[in-house]
């Protein structure tokens, strides 16, 4: 409420890619341009452990619902996904050919990922193996997200396209779900009501009854 800064967390060498809070937001995980991994208590405001690094830059972070799993993307288009209770052994995911854009943690061990080329993957997590990779997006993505009981998928493009999948199916429903008139730069959903917020790279924030 007093708008209070109450921690400068500070280690990584250039610039901060990515930025995700834990489910039970005790913690917070950056990923930089250092291709360096970092996971901060928020309490003391110190790095509570370094994950794997990347060769590249870590472009994507992201937390599974019950915070035991996190799953680091990067440009080098390898993802590593660590147990908080085996931290130096990470899985290393890979099937990609382009920067991971986007990845979001499934029901049953499983993990969504996508790429800036158009490439999405669903990944068992018990064996590293690919369970599906669904029809390619023929556009640069720049944004993914998925509604709130996991059915549908939204992908952003830089031609300012959103596609609709549905994921109990793994189908393309339309490639132009919605248009834009310029570079979709970030989407979000919401549920109650359904609604998807839609940033441009012109500037405008968009918001589309679902």
């Amino acid at each position: 409420a007093s708008k209070q800064l109450v921690a400068t967390l500070s280690r990584h060498k250039g610039e901060i890619e990515s930025v995700r809070f834990d489910p039970e937001m005790r913690y917070v995980c950056t990923g930089g341009q250092d291709g360096k991994g970092y996971w901060w208590a928020l309490k003391t405001g110190r790095v509570a452990f370094s994950l794997p690094p990347h060769i590249d830059f870590i472009s994507s972070v992201a937390f599974s619902r019950n915070g035991q799993w996190i799953a680091t993307g990067s440009y080098d288009r390898v993802i590593h996904v660590v147990k908080l209770s085996s931290l130096s052994h990470p899985m290393v995911l890979q099937g990609h050919t382009g920067v991971i854009v986007k990845m979001v943690f499934l029901p049953d061990a499983r993990l969504l990922s996508v790429d800036k080329e158009g490439n999405l993957i669903v990944w068992n997590l018990l064996n590293g193996k690919i369970i599906k990779r669904l029809s390619k997006m023929n556009d640069e993505v720049t944004s993914m997200t998925l509604c709130s009981d996991y059915r549908f998928i939204f992908v952003g493009t830089k031609l300012g396209y959103i596609g609709l999948y549905d994921l109990s199916t793994f189908e393309l429903i339309r490639h132009r779900y919605i248009k834009e008139n310029e570079p979709v730069s970030s989407i979000a959903f919401w549920s109650n009501p359904h609604r998807l917020a839609v940033g441009t790279a012109g500037g405008n924030v968009r918001i589309y009854s679902l």
